[in-house]
């Protein structure tokens, strides 16, 4: 039996939180439209279209970033969208400022991919 989009989304963000973003690399689907929704002074904020754009974000995160614990509480589905209610510390590793936030996620996926994600935290990761 197919793994469950809620399943799915549960094993990404349980491996996202220790810093292991594989998970989620490997289910992008090739024409992934990524939304980070926040200040333009942010510099993640902004539209990413495509497979190997989300790489190079996702590689400049993993450098700039350090997790500190993440905490994603409630997930809620609808046919092909996981909704993800969470918090989340980070330390900014050049500065070593932290900023807590909480976040919404929401997801949709096809054939087991991920073809939207949408975030919208109460805080900029990077300004």
């Amino acid at each position: 039996m197919a793994e469950s989009n809620l399943e799915i989304m549960k094993g990404i963000m349980g491996r996202y939180a220790v810093g292991d973003f594989s998970a989620l690399a490997e289910r992008l689907s090739d024409d992934i439209v990524w939304v980070i929704h926040g200040p333009r002074s942010d510099v993640f904020s902004g539209k990413i279209r495509g497979r190997e754009a989300l790489d190079k974000l996702i590689r400049l995160f993993s450098e700039i970033v350090e997790i500190d614990s993440y905490d994603p509480r409630e997930y809620f589905v609808n046919g092909d969208r996981v909704v993800i209610l969470g918090s989340k510390v980070v330390t900014i590793k050049t500065t070593g400022r932290k900023r807590e936030m909480d976040f919404v996620y929401t997801v949709t996926l096809r054939d087991g991919e991920i073809v939207t994600f949408d975030t919208f935290q109460t805080d900029v990761i990077a300004d």
